[in-house]
């Protein structure tokens, strides 16, 4: 038995590795590369899509889309748990442009809009508006995990 495990270490240590116990074994989140990011986007827009041509209530999607009350729907792009905000340019009546979050459109030209979106999102028009969800998410999840840490050794103290 002691035989087996000096091999373990032997080839541990061919390696460079060693072993610890000083650390807690956790699972790492990574963040999505730009691209992966921009996948998402498009492949939520996607889904929608297909729901729509399909009218098929068994295609899994996220809503992208909500009637208003005039009848007309807001169409946007999510990255996660967020909308991408402020991103498309808005032409106002005085003719100064502005960013908004929403396309609008009609039933009709639901599919139209959607094809739209991806198509901004797949050229790159929507890459800082990802970056900052990702940025939010990141900090979200460095204050969760201090949180976490705090509640620990409070536990341990107490």
């Amino acid at each position: 038995m002691q035989n087996k495990y000096h091999n373990i270490l032997a080839k541990l240590q061919a390696r460079n590795l060693a072993v610890t116990s000083k650390c807690v074994a956790r699972r790492t989140k990574q963040a999505h590369t730009p691209a992966q990011a921009k996948a998402k986007c498009v492949s939520l827009i996607e889904a929608n899509i297909r729901h729509l041509r399909n009218q098929d209530a068994n295609v899994a999607h996220i809503p992208l889309y909500a009637q208003k009350p005039n009848g007309n729907f807001q169409v946007a792009a999510k990255y996660g748990n967020s909308y991408l905000q402020h991103w498309l340019p808005v032409v106002q009546e005085d003719g100064s442009m502005e960013l908004d979050t929403y396309l609008e459109s009609t039933e009709e030209g639901l599919v139209t809009a959607l094809e739209t979106l991806k198509e901004l999102i797949e050229e790159g028009y929507a890459d800082e508006a990802i970056e900052k969800v990702q940025k939010q998410n990141a900090e979200a999840g460095r204050k969760r995990m201090e949180a976490q840490q705090a509640k620990k050794r409070v536990k341990v103290q107490g």
